[in-house]
C-alpha cells in the first residue's frame, strides 16, 4: 500500500453493514500501486484492520463466503481482476434470514 503520495491508483472502498462497523468507517480512499488486484487490495484492507480479515477472500464466489464485492456497481468474479484509477469498491455481507 502506497501511502498519500501522488503515484498509483486512486480507488475508493465502501463499507456496508457490519463490514463498515469492523472498519470503523463507511467510505475509505486510498491509492495503491499500480498493477494491484482487487485481491490485493483486499490482502491490504485486511491487513490495516484485523477485523476484516474474513473478507480477504471476498472475491471467491463459494457458498462459503457470506460476503460480496461490487467493483463500479457490478459483482466481482474474479479477484484477480486489476484494478484502475477511479474504482469504486463495495463490500458487503450476505444478509439472510427469514
Amino acid at each position: 500500500m502506497l501511502d498519500e503520495a501522488r503515484s498509483g491508483l486512486r480507488i475508493r472502498v465502501r463499507f456496508f453493514n457490519i463490514v463498515a462497523d469492523q472498519a470503523g468507517r463507511r467510505v475509505e480512499e486510498r491509492r495503491v500501486p499500480d498493477g494491484s488486484t482487487i485481491a490485493d487490495l483486499l490482502r491490504d484492507l485486511a491487513a490495516e484492520h484485523p477485523a476484516l480479515s474474513r473478507y480477504a477472500s471476498a472475491g471467491d464466489r463459494s457458498s462459503s463466503n457470506p460476503f460480496r464485492l461490487f467493483r463500479n456497481e457490478r459483482i466481482v468474479l474474479d479477484a484477480g481482476e486489476p484494478l484502475a484509477d477511479g474504482d469504486e469498491i463495495r463490500i458487503f455481507p450476505i444478509i439472510s434470514g427469514g
